[in-house]
């Protein structure tokens, strides 16, 4: 893939990820008030996800090799912490 074509895959995934994000938050919300630790849970991959997209936005054509891996794994990174996070929102409404 090109460098723009990357970057276009890689914010669309984070685009996807946001979007299952608050589908789940507001679900819990549709509960009552959102347990703290979920609370914080929930800011702390926003904010991850909001560090990687200006990762991923300050990157240019010219050092794209080098940062292409870094964000790559950043993005997994934040898609193996929300899988996590989700079994443990699910475990609590058991």
């Amino acid at each position: 893939m090109s460098y723009e074509e990357d970057r276009s895959a890689l914010h669309k995934r984070l685009d996807d990820f946001e979007t299952r994000l608050a589908e789940k938050e507001r679900a819990i919300a549709k509960r009552g008030a959102v347990p703290p630790h979920h609370r914080e849970r929930i800011d702390e991959i926003y904010a991850k996800a909001r560090a990687t997209r200006a990762k991923l936005s300050g990157s240019q054509e010219t050092a794209w090799d080098s940062v292409k891996d870094e964000v790559e794994a950043d993005v997994e990174s934040l898609a193996a912490t929300f899988e996590d996070w989700l079994e443990r929102v699910d475990q609590d409404w058991r």
